[in-house]
């Protein structure tokens, strides 16, 4: 049985947002963003651009399929530069921003194993202590806001994807009376196949 590691999982799930959200009107970039940016980089960044950052990738508890259940923390920062002043650049980098939201919104990008993305609260990258590679943007004319939201990722294959092996018996038992140390084979209730052809 192979597997993903949480790299190739992750590194899948950002490509297929920066296609999507790439695809947007007016967007002349969307590429993933490593958390900084170097001085030709920012020099030559072609805007409307959307950069696409993961922020914080953390395990849950374990789900019982052999796979690894994680929680990733997802950034997008919509860059804008516009002539008529800061003012100007704010309003459509928030524009911006807000496509990125209603794109995201329940988003699973294509691909299984992934949960529907959670939104949460957009702001100005300034707000952030770790935003410095961005904010030198800001003082090169280009406005920048921040879109965030989360994804519930399960990482490797499962053992009930008929890949795996597969329960000839399913017990249902009741927590916290479950497991070696809290319950008993009294504790558990065997669970039948409905009749075949019938309802269940």
């Amino acid at each position: 049985m192979t597997s993903q590691t949480p790299s190739s999982s992750v590194s899948a799930l950002q490509s297929a947002i920066c296609a999507d959200l790439g695809a947007l009107p007016g967007v002349a970039t969307c590429q993933p963003y490593a958390g900084e940016l170097e001085d030709s980089a920012r020099a030559t960044l072609r805007v409307p651009a959307l950069l696409v950052l993961l922020t914080r990738l953390r395990v849950l508890d374990d789900p019982g399929t052999g796979e690894i259940l994680t929680r990733t923390y997802w950034s997008t920062f919509a860059c804008v530069r516009h002539a008529g002043g800061e003012e100007a650049r704010g309003a459509l980098a928030w524009a911006l921003a807000s496509q990125v939201l209603l794109r995201a919104r329940a988003n699973r990008w294509g691909l299984s194993g992934v949960s529907p993305a959670l939104l949460a609260r957009p702001g100005r990258i300034d707000e952030e202590p770790g935003a410095a590679p961005l904010w030198t943007l800001e003082s090169r004319g280009v406005a920048v806001r921040e879109v965030r939201w989360t994804h519930d990722v399960r990482i490797g294959a499962s053992d009930w994807d008929g890949v795996g092996v597969a329960p000839s018996e399913v017990w249902l038992g009741i927590a916290p009376r479950i497991g070696e140390m809290g319950g008993t084979a009294e504790d558990y209730w065997r669970v039948d196949a409905p009749p075949e052809g019938s309802a269940g």
